[in-house]
């Protein structure tokens, strides 16, 4: 029988995302090179506790010398990670990948992880005029397009990776900017709900020289791997966020853009603060729209706003004149003229249909009181004629004939 590797098992299980078991085998790989300088082999650990778990003779006592054995090399590795010049966030990560370990694999020995942990913000916002220089320096055309994708929709380097033709086919191929990118639920890391976000005419421009480069059908990926030393020639497959973000930071070391503060250090950017962007350039939008279209997980903002398309689309079109890299072309400066002037034309014919309404509506009225006139006039007449009879009386003159004669009073002229 072919050996079990337990600690693909075991990423296989908890591990949703490339990024995630980059960095779980990053944390696993510490661990497991400080086991080996204690003389431990921890690669063989879920063996050896199966195996002591299932002997017969003096099996509690074995059980016992074995939690104790692995609880003090646990404790050694979280006094020696303690001793580095790790945030306690990290110490906490770090710890935490040791734990699950141990628990998917039903061994049980008590990890004790940090209650309180604060994160040290080493990421500063990058600049408008910073990713100009990054996308004007880089050579790679596949590399332009992800970065300035990534800062117009705020999507995940993962996400983008796992981009296929098919959930941009629509609005690309109509050449409609905002250009919608759909983001199924698989694609999105914690499984949130399917979702959706937009990019501009700057994606859209890279966008269509960089796929000039394929045939593409609706299943194949937007991104796909460079072959090396051949320039812009790529094979079949999906690209990986650890190269993009290679190529990220080997731009910003070129343009010394940002300080390098040793091995294992944090930068002060790197691919990441592409997302951060987005986020801070929106102000203007609503935080609900923000948070669906970066795929975050569901929060109360979420659930006020419009789910109509159009309608988020005209959101993202507002905010993204303070996003946009590169200033318009003057293809695009005559899109957005076309855009203002159709606004406004909607704007007018708005009000010709308000007035329109308002005249229509005093039209009506005048009909009701023409109306109302007529039915007035025959009963005035009849008001006359009994006040005429009220204020009269009959005259006998001698020849035996009557005659009705008003008197002219007061109260007859005030009626």
């Amino acid at each position: 029988m072919e050996k079990l590797d337990y600690v693909e098992l075991w990423m296989s299980k908890v591990c949703e995302s490339n990024g995630t078991r980059h960095g779980y085998s990053g944390a696993w790989k510490k661990f497991e090179e400080f086991c080996c300088g204690k003389g431990y082999d921890i690669k063989n650990i879920v063996p050896n506790w199966r195996s002591i778990k299932s002997s017969t003779r003096n099996r509690d006592q074995k059980i016992e010398m074995f939690k104790d054995e692995i609880k003090d090399l646990v404790d050694a590795y979280r006094s020696y990670i303690a001793t580095l010049d790790w945030s306690s966030t990290t110490v906490k990560t770090y710890l935490s990948v040791v734990k699950s370990f141990m628990s998917s694999s039903g061994i049980p020995v008590d990890v004790d992880i940090p209650k309180r942990a604060f994160g040290r913000y080493h990421n500063r916002d990058i600049t408008k005029e910073e990713i100009r220089s990054i996308v004007e320096h880089v050579h790679s055309i596949r590399d332009k397009v992800f970065f300035i994708m990534m800062a117009e929709s705020g999507m995940r380097p993962d996400t983008l990776c796992k981009l296929q033709y098919k959930h941009i086919k629509q609005d690309y191929e109509n050449n409609r900017i905002p250009m919608k990118v759909e983001l199924p639920s698989e694609i999105l890391k914690y499984r949130v709900s399917d979702r959706f976000t937009f990019v501009g005419e700057d994606s859209l421009r890279l966008l269509k020289e960089y796929l000039r480069l394929f045939k593409m059908s609706d299943e194949d990926y937007v991104f796909k791997p460079r072959r090396k030393g051949t320039g812009d020639q790529h094979m079949e497959g999906q690209s990986t966020p650890q190269a993009i973000s290679t190529s990220f930071n080997r731009t910003i070391q070129t343009l010394k853009l940002s300080e390098i503060k040793g091995k294992g250090k944090p930068k002060a950017l790197r691919l990441y603060t592409l997302r951060k962007y987005f986020r801070n350039n929106l102000r203007s939008v609503d935080s609900g729209f923000i948070n669906f279209w970066m795929g975050h997980t569901d929060n109360a903002d979420m659930h006020y706003i419009s789910m109509d398309v159009e309608e988020h689309r005209r959101r993202y079109s507002e905010g993204y004149q303070s996003l946009r890299i590169f200033e318009p072309s003057e293809s695009g400066q005559m899109k957005i003229m076309e855009k203002q002037l159709a606004d406004a034309n909607q704007t007018i014919e708005e009000l010709k249909q308000q007035i329109k309404q308002k005249d229509e509506n005093v039209t009506d009225l005048q009909k009701s009181l023409s109306t109302l006139e007529d039915r007035v006039k025959p009963m005035e007449k009849f008001w006359k004629d009994i006040q005429k009879i009220r204020y009269s009386k009959v005259i006998e003159h001698p020849d035996g004939t009557l005659e009705l004669k008003t008197e002219e009073t007061d109260t007859q002229s005030e009626s």
